[in-house]
């Protein structure tokens, strides 16, 4: 995609992952993406993105030219797509799966502490799917 791109539509009718999607989206374009698939979780209407049927050539062909006519619409989709893109950087990703692993940890020492102090009393206070020892 270069500097004069005005919009980017993603054009397969069932996008199950997005990378297209959110690399336009780095860019700084306006996103037109089918409105089935992995498109629904990464783009919110009129927002960062359009949604459109594919099966549907009039809507389409209606969506990009309504991006191309209206600057005001495409320089806030475009700001809403940078904005969005962030979600999915490497640092982001990061961020989110060491606090998920933090959380993992976290539960993981909790039930053990449990089933420790279960193990000095009865059965009925082992986690359920643990057996006690």
């Amino acid at each position: 995609h270069d500097a004069e791109t005005q919009a980017v539509t993603e054009a397969r009718a069932i996008d199950r992952i997005g990378i297209v999607i959110v690399e336009a989206m780095g860019l700084g374009k306006p996103v037109i993406a089918g409105s089935v698939g992995g498109p629904t979780d990464i783009i919110t209407e009129r927002v960062n993105g359009l949604l459109v049927d594919f099966e549907d050539h009039d809507g389409l062909a209606s969506r990009i030219l309504e991006v191309l006519d209206d600057q005001n619409l495409r320089q806030a989709l475009a700001q809403g797509a940078l904005t969005r893109a962030q979600d999915f950087s490497t640092a982001i990703f990061a961020r989110k799966l060491t606090e998920t692993l933090r959380e993992l940890t976290c539960l993981s020492e909790t039930a053990d502490a449990l089933n420790e102090q279960g193990s000095h009393g009865s059965a009925e206070r082992a986690l359920p799917g643990q057996e006690r020892m």
